[in-house]
């Protein structure tokens, strides 16, 4: 799983770094720190043992990833690399880790 994540975060990496419009920098911005803001409480709430809080945690983590997918779609030749980060995000960490305990 720590090698999907850390393919996965490569990915992200190279697809932003690819964005060349201006307009985008706040919204792409926000939606980064949006997302890296909401896995912090990720550590906590499975130490806490609420289920049901890490999953809609990591449920709605996958908001912002869909968003910088429909970017890539419209801005980017590096819709691959995103849906890559959209489809891990949802698949690996929303239904197979909040699922798992």
């Amino acid at each position: 799983m720590l090698t999907m994540a850390s393919l996965a975060y490569i990915a992200n990496y190279i697809q932003i770094a690819s964005i060349d419009s201006p307009a985008l920098n706040l919204p792409v911005s926000l939606s980064l720190i949006t997302y890296f803001t909401l896995q912090l409480f990720f550590v906590p709430l499975v130490r806490a043992g609420r289920k049901n809080l890490v999953r809609m945690l990591l449920l709605v983590c996958c908001v912002p990833m869909y968003y910088l997918t429909e970017v890539a779609i419209r801005d980017t030749k590096h819709v691959y690399l995103a849906l890559f980060t959209l489809w891990h995000v949802l698949v690996h960490d929303f239904f197979l880790f909040g699922f798992m305990f």
